[in-house]
């Protein structure tokens, strides 16, 4: 996974848009709805209709990038909030991309300590044997 420099600034398009655009649409839709620059030292971040792909628009020095993360299980859980453009800070939005929320963007439950808990309760049913009251659950072990 990538990390974005922490001095970024991150707009969040809270309404989703139609992902079969390419880079003009969300720049558009920047400029027009959200009023910002598009051109700016930012990362900007929209979700489709079913919240299960994410698109961040960030532009350097000689063009666009588009990054587009799909969820093949889960849905990304995003901020509800009555205004149309949210700003967060680069780690918010490494937890939203990463299956979690802020607080301050209200606490939802995560799709990773979804799964993390499933896996820990099919573990425990098929070795119930080998579980002692002393074992902790790795996450390396249960991947293997």
């Amino acid at each position: 996974m990538f990390r974005l420099a922490s001095d970024l600034r991150v707009y969040l398009h809270r309404a989703p848009i139609d992902f079969r655009a390419g880079i003009n649409s969300p720049a558009i839709v920047l400029e027009q709805s959200m009023g910002l620059d598009p051109f700016q030292r930012a990362v900007f971040a929209f979700c489709n209709r079913r919240r299960d792909r994410v698109k961040l628009l960030i532009y350097d020095r000689s063009g666009f990038w588009m990054l587009l993360k799909r969820l093949e299980a889960d849905r990304f859980h995003w901020p509800r909030s009555q205004e149309a453009v949210l700003t967060l800070t680069t780690e918010e939005l490494h937890w939203l991309l990463d299956g979690s929320t802020s607080r301050r963007c209200g606490a939802i439950r995560c799709g990773i300590i979804r799964a993390w808990a499933d896996s820990v309760r099919c573990a425990r049913r098929h070795r119930r044997d080998r579980m002692t009251p002393t074992t902790t659950w790795n996450p390396v072990d249960a991947t293997a």
